[in-house]
């Protein structure tokens, strides 16, 4: 019952915004989606915690990731540096064992492994329903999550995942809802990696 009421009010979404551009219509149902994908996952997701910690568990990675030092800002200059930390080594793993602690629950479940929520959503945007072209920054941005999807490894040295984030414009890249591919990574890369 759940998901028709959500796939009605998707549909009432996007009847309402006919007269906006394809574009528009794809960031609209791109965020629609991706809000959805997310909220299954708290539905299903860890013990523990409560619904907020869990509905805002991105911004709190990032705020923790900023308090630290990791992160010098949110902005795609400021992701690219955090990725270099990452590269080097350079972020203690205690750092996300803390932020388990700090939550008082494990919150892996909440961070989709290598962007499934993004490629799915971005899949959804870009290949069923036709609303951008080859040449989009969405389907840029999925033709980067194909490449990291296919060689099944995290890898911060490789330029898929630089290529996925530079490929966001920097307005979109503003909003936590296109962040969050890259906060999914980050934190499945280093519970695995320990």
């Amino acid at each position: 019952m759940k998901k028709l009421l959500q796939i009605i009010i998707l549909v009432l979404i996007i009847s309402c915004d006919s007269k906006k551009s394809t574009p528009d219509l794809a960031d609209k149902e791109f965020e629609v989606c991706i809000e959805l994908e997310y909220s299954n996952r708290i539905e299903i997701g860890p013990a523990g915690g409560n619904l907020t910690v869990k509905k805002n568990i991105h911004k709190l990675l990032e705020q923790a990731l900023v308090k630290k030092g990791y992160l010098t800002d949110t902005t795609k200059n400021g992701y690219l540096n955090l990725f270099n930390q990452i590269k080097q080594s350079d972020i203690d793993s205690d750092f996300f064992d803390q932020f388990k602690i700090q939550l008082g629950f494990d919150p892996f479940p909440l961070f989709p492994f290598i962007g499934q929520a993004q490629l799915k959503c971005y899949d959804q945007v870009v290949l069923r329903k036709e609303m951008v072209y080859k040449t989009s920054w969405q389907y840029n941005v999925m033709e980067s999550l194909w490449e990291i999807e296919k060689s099944g490894d995290l890898n911060f040295n490789d330029d898929n995942l630089a290529n996925a984030l530079m490929s966001i414009p920097e307005d979109k890249f503003e909003l936590l809802i296109y962040r969050k591919l890259f906060l999914d990574v980050i934190y499945i890369y280093h519970n695995f990696n320990k």
